[in-house]
Formats: structure tokens, sequence, C-alpha cells
């Protein structure tokens, strides 16, 4: 293994841009969650609802049933929010949409709702998240304390701040970690690579820039990441501490989110794979201590590991094997796989409107072309090679997305409803292995014009879609019918309305600070992609 020599401009350079490129990603973030109407994050009213509970109640939600509040349904009723998922895409049972709300004056009911003060007060809406661990809530009850008699949109501003801090902060340990501990001469364009993957697979902003509990999952998976090439570099006196805390950080990720069950079960076949029997032990004992309690009660009270929903009505439907043996086709498997794909590189955000599945195939290409490139590497790696690491750690992920694939099979016969935007929780090690992938093809003259266009055409399609996102909040653009794709029934003029678009947006959002910022950080983001292949083709 090359050991890294003296360091020079060239990586002094690299360290720039990796500055430029981060500054770039947290402003864009910060105007992303900036423009986003309320409940248009996934699942964040669920989300809302429950660090609500939680907060105001003092209770968990295990030892009863979860109930969304009042003030959710409230919001839902009288202000917008996000597309139905499902046609007519108008319906959104109850509730309304930003077309039909922006078409009439906005009635006092609304601004009131905006701005009056929230108490949990349970309604007889199920809360359909309530099967999460409680981390995540647990962490955020004391900002929704703080912010409790704020405006809606202030207190859900802080909210998704506070959120996306998280997971801006697990991007950046890795890249870190890279740097500091990868003992290889290229760490620091493997870490350059990696700081340009928000803006390579945009899907990353609408997943982490939201109330959500992937962003605190993405901080974790930093710590690991830290933690596993501090342990592999050998460069500590401490290794038995480090695997303590290692143990620590996969047991907090276990009380997070189910994520972390694959995850954990990589890291523990890594250290078998280095032959360190020691640690596997520790980090065993330390993980089952801190999230088996959880799990252990999920499966005596559900007959399921992770208390989820569709497993437990699927063992009352009887279970996957004979739910495949009813419901499979080869078509809706390779819909599902497809969708996953998709998802992964954009899928907007919860109202799903999108551009015609075209438009995704370069996208995808710039996805799966440097990580295949990567898994060919990997076929000739040493068993103690670090690479495994981030490798058993996304396939035993993506095993378990593909796992929902087949319970959604088993249930419906359609698998088209995992979403792959949860491969963003991965963003360290799966960025890892795109960039070693990335660079493996830039020493070919045609992949480098190739994944130059493909980059063009990624911060260019983000760029574009943002403001049609932004156009269809303020009720310009719509999503109609049975049609899922974004509809203009105004024509393409409305789009060039800027003023009525940021006028009507500022009612249920903050326009004015996230337009600048958003479209500041793509900028930015632009001079960081031009100047990374500018290094990367110099070295």
């Amino acid at each position: 293994m090359m050991q890294k020599g003296p360091i020079d401009s060239s990586h002094m350079s690299h360290k720039y841009v990796i500055g430029l490129l981060m500054f770039a990603v947290f402003l864009t973030g910060l105007g992303w969650l900036a423009v986003l109407p309320i409940g248009e994050g996934f699942d964040e009213l669920t989300y809302y609802g429950y660090i609500q509970e939680l907060a105001d109640t003092r209770t968990l939600s295990i030892y009863r049933a979860s109930y969304l509040s009042q003030d959710v349904i409230a919001y839902h009723e009288r202000l917008p929010t996000a597309y139905s998922s499902v046609p007519p895409f108008e319906d959104l049972k109850g509730g309304v949409t930003y077309r039909r709300f922006f078409s009439s004056p906005v009635p006092k009911e609304a601004l009131d709702t905006i701005n009056g003060e929230r108490n949990y007060v349970p309604s007889d809406a199920l809360c359909y998240i309530a099967q999460h661990p409680p981390v995540f809530y647990a962490v955020m009850a004391p900002v929704y304390l703080l912010s409790k008699h704020w405006t809606w949109k202030a207190q859900m501003a802080i909210l998704r701040t506070v959120s996306w801090a998280f997971a801006f902060v697990g991007y950046v340990l890795g890249i870190v970690a890279t740097i500091k501990y990868w003992p290889e001469s290229n760490a620091v364009k493997v870490a350059a690579i990696s700081a340009a993957w928000p803006f390579l697979i945009p899907m990353f902003f609408p997943e982490m820039a939201r109330l959500g509990s992937d962003s605190l999952c993405l901080l974790i998976i930093g710590g690991i990441w830290w933690m596993l090439l501090k342990i592999f570099a050998g460069k500590t006196r401490s290794k038995r501490r480090d695997l303590w805390i290692l143990g620590v950080l996969l047991g907090v990720g276990l009380l997070t989110k189910a994520f972390f069950i694959p995850v954990t079960v990589g890291v523990a076949l890594i250290l078998i794979l280095w032959g360190n029997r020691k640690g596997l032990a520790i980090i065993v004992i330390a993980s089952f201590a801190i999230g088996c309690p959880w799990y252990l009660h999920n499966l005596l009270s559900t007959g399921v590991l992770t208390g989820g929903q569709e497993q437990v009505q699927l063992a009352k439907q009887g279970g996957l094997i004979d739910g495949l043996a009813r419901n499979f086709s080869v078509y809706g498997l390779a819909r599902g796989l497809a969708a996953v794909l998709a998802t992964t590189v954009w899928a907007g955000t919860f109202s799903l409107a999108r551009f015609h599945e075209w438009f995704l195939v370069p996208l995808a290409a710039l996805l799966t072309v440097p990580v295949t490139a990567c898994g060919v590497r990997l076929t000739c790696a040493q068993r103690g090679d670090f690479i495994w690491a981030p490798a058993l750690i996304v396939l035993l992920f993506a095993a378990g997305l593909i796992q929902h694939v087949f319970v959604a099979l088993a249930m419906t016969g359609v698998g088209n409803n995992t979403p792959g935007w949860y491969l963003h929780v991965l963003t360290v090690p799966l960025g890892f292995i795109y960039a070693l992938g990335l660079l493996w093809l830039i020493k070919f003259g045609y992949a480098r014009l190739v994944l130059i266009a493909l980059t063009l055409y990624s911060i260019g399609y983000f760029a574009v879609v943002s403001w049609v996102q932004i156009a269809m909040y303020a009720g310009c653009v719509s999503k109609e019918g049975s049609v899922k794709y974004y509809a203009f029934p105004e024509g393409g003029s409305c789009l060039l309305d800027v003023g009525r678009i940021v006028r009507n947006l500022s009612i249920i959002s903050e326009p004015y600070i996230g337009i600048p910022l958003l479209f500041g950080g793509i900028v930015l983001g632009v001079m960081g992609l031009a100047m990374l292949y500018s290094y990367l083709m110099r070295g």
C-alpha cells in the first residue's frame, strides 16, 4: 500500500476545492429548506407530529397508539401541502393543492393557522411512522419546545436547519476522515470527489435538507466512517477505546433507524475480514446493549424485528414466501429495482412531480458507471483491503432496499414503492466508492469527456428542476389528473413571473432568503466542479 508523501501544491489546491464544494453544499441545502413549503419534505408533517407528541406528552408512543396532532390536521386542511402520490393527483383527501390555494384570495383561517400557537392534541389520524426508534425525535424535542410559540414557518425553519446541520456535519466528517486517515497518496482526490457527491447526485438535497431522521443517520455514518478509517490506519494507541466508540455509534444508530441493522452487520463482517475478533466482540456487545431492547420489544409485541407496518401486515397475510407465490412477476421486480435507481438520482419532493423518466437516464449513468468501475476493482481487492469496508456497508444496505421491493411485491404485486433516496444516508461510504471508480475512469480520454458532459447535465438539471419546483409551490405549475409529470396550465411563461412566484411562496415558506441561497450555492457548486475536474485532469 502506497503511503502518503509530503503535501504538495496540488494537494493544497484540492483542499481549496474541497472547501469551496462544502461551502456550496451548505448554502444550497439552506436555500432548499428555506423555499420548501411545510409538508413538502418527505413525511415532514408526520415527523413533526411525532416530535410534538414526544415533546408535549413526554412519553414514547411505544407504550400506546400514536396519533397525529390536531395542529398537523389543521395545517393539512387549511394550507397547501404536497400533491397526492396516486391519481387523481389533485385529490388530497380534505387538503388543498398549491394551484387551488393560490387561485383565490388567501383565507383568514389559513393565515391564523400559520401564525397560531401549537400544542399536542391528538386527532383520530394514526401516525404511520410510530414504529421508528426514538433517538431523532428525542434530540429534536428541545428544539420544538424552544420554538413552539413561533409561527409555523419560523418553527419549521429552525427544525429543518438543525436537521440539515446533522447531515452536513456527517458529510464533512466523512471527507475530513478520508483526508486524515486514508493511507494512500490519492486521499485528497478521493475526498474532493466525495465532496462533490451532492451536486453529482442532486437528490441528496431533497433527502437531507428537510426535517427527517435520515439526516441524523448520515451524521452517525460519518462518525462510523471516521472510526473505521482510524482503526484501519493504525494511527492510534487506544484501539480498544476506538472500538468501543464504534460500537456505541452503531448502537445509537440502531435506536435512530432500522437502516443500521445492515450497517451493523456490514461493520461486523469488516472486522472479521480484518481478523479483529476482539474488535468484533466489543462492537457486538456495545451495539447490542444499546439497540437490542428496542428491537426485542418490537419482536415480542409485533412478531417483526423492526416493527414495520408493512412487514407486520405481510406476516398476517401469510408471510413473504406465500405472498411472492401469489403476486410475484419479473416485470414487477424489474420495475421496482428501476424505481430504486431512479429515485436515488432524482425523485423531487413529497409531491413526486417530475419531468419524464428519460431525463433521468444521464443522471443514472453518472451514478452507476463510476460505482460499477469500482466494483470491477473490488474483484481484485485483497481480503484486508479497506475498500471492503464501504463495499460491504453499501451492499448490505442495498440488499435491505431490495428486500423491501420483495415485500411490496408480496403484498400488492407492485414493487416500485421503495425509495432509493435512502441511499444518501450512505453519502460517506458511497461517495468513497464513487470517487475510486471515477478516478479510474478519468484515465481514459473518452471517459473524461463523457463524465464532464454528464456532470454539466446533472448540475443543469438540478438548477432547472429546482426553479420548476419553486413555481409549483407558488401555484403556476401543477400535477394534474393521472399524469405524474409537471403540468403547465398557464404555459411556460408563468416561470418568468418571478414577482408572483415570490409573493405567493412567501406565505408558506421563505423565498426571499431561500432563492438567493439556493441558486448562489448552485453557482458556487458549478465553480467547484469546474476546479475539481481541472485538477483531476492535470493529476
